[in-house]
């Protein structure tokens, strides 16, 4: 597998960005700029496309090699309250 690094790793941040926006997957916030592994590399993970989403560099260093699932339970999305109706029913 090659190293992340270099215009290797750029040119698949920019194909992922371009791909998928600019959220990011671990926060939920606008300005994506970096992608990340899915499955991180370090466990096997690959560096196609259905492998990587839009992420923040600070939460992407932030989650490491972390599961998602260990992530997302230590760092919920936050959630939108639903809106009233516009009119009563």
């Amino acid at each position: 597998m090659r190293p992340w690094e270099g215009r290797y790793a750029q040119t698949l941040v920019a194909q992922v960005l371009a791909a998928k926006g600019t959220t990011c997957r671990l926060c939920g916030g606008a300005g994506a700029d970096s992608a990340d592994h899915s499955t991180p590399r370090s466990k096997g993970g690959s560096d196609e496309l259905a492998n990587l989403e839009p992420a923040h560099k600070n939460c992407n260093f932030a989650r490491n090699n972390m599961p998602l699932s260990k992530w997302f339970a230590t760092h919920p999305l936050p959630h939108r309250p639903a809106l009233p109706p516009s009119r009563p029913w």
